[in-house]
């Protein structure tokens, strides 16, 4: 068991995470802000791990959107704000109470249902996730992103087959939409299918040789042709 002395660097790392897990409970992102600029001299190496200028930037997005949704509570993007940053501090209650709110006001907005379904499945809720994706779609049915979301909940939650019909209908409404691209080489790789693998990676490289996923991707490439010299 360790002990962190008083006034210690662990001591102080110790505290943070206390106050952290606080602030994920109730969502205080004021209290929690004015607890970090009390004693900052406290933390000259961040929080135990976190950045203190990361976390204050999150905070201080969090306060400006709940002051941008008190000023007009049909902001869609004041509620989306909020949510993320939450999610970002991994908040998610308070991200799910955020984009309740913001649905509450504005139940046309693809942004807020997307947000939610990510909460959810980051609490491996993912009934209810794709509940609200299914919600999303209903929304947003031309937007390849709904399907692509709700794909990667299938995939996150183990159902491979279902997620790989999901991003191939999310190919179908946007065939230049790249996302499904990586992840259908990543899954066909994953359940042994080499050849589509290959295909979709090269798709996806082709369309996005400087996107997100590019260099997992060819990583995935590399590895299957490292298995395949070997087994030759």
């Amino acid at each position: 068991v360790l002990t962190a002395k008083h006034n210690t660097d662990m001591a102080y790392a110790v505290r943070f995470q206390k106050e952290l897990l606080e602030f994920r409970k109730n969502g205080d992102a004021a209290a929690f802000m004015a607890k970090l600029e009390s004693s900052v001299d406290d933390y000259p190496y961040g929080y135990g791990g976190v950045s203190a200028e990361g976390m204050h930037a999150v905070l201080q997005r969090i306060i400006g959107a709940q002051e941008d949704a008190a000023a007009n509570p049909d902001d869609a993007g004041a509620y989306v704000g909020m949510g993320w940053a939450y999610y970002q501090a991994g908040a998610y209650e308070s991200a799910i109470g955020s984009a309740e709110q913001g649905i509450a006001h504005v139940s046309d907005s693809p942004d807020l249902y997307n947000m939610l379904g990510y909460c959810y499945i980051n609490l491996q809720r993912f009934d209810d996730a794709i509940t609200t994706f299914e919600q999303l779609v209903a929304v947003a049915p031309d937007d390849p992103n709904s399907y692509d979301s709700m794909a990667e909940c299938y995939y996150t939650s183990g159902d491979t087959l279902r997620a790989i019909e999901l991003y191939q209908q999310s190919l179908a409404v946007d065939a230049t939409f790249t996302n499904p691209y990586y992840m259908l080489g990543r899954i066909y790789s994953e359940i042994d299918q080499p050849e589509k693998a290959q295909k979709y990676l090269e798709h996806y490289l082709e369309l996005a040789p400087d996107g997100y996923q590019a260099q997992n991707a060819q990583n995935v490439l590399n590895e299957m042709e490292q298995g395949s010299n070997l087994d030759n």
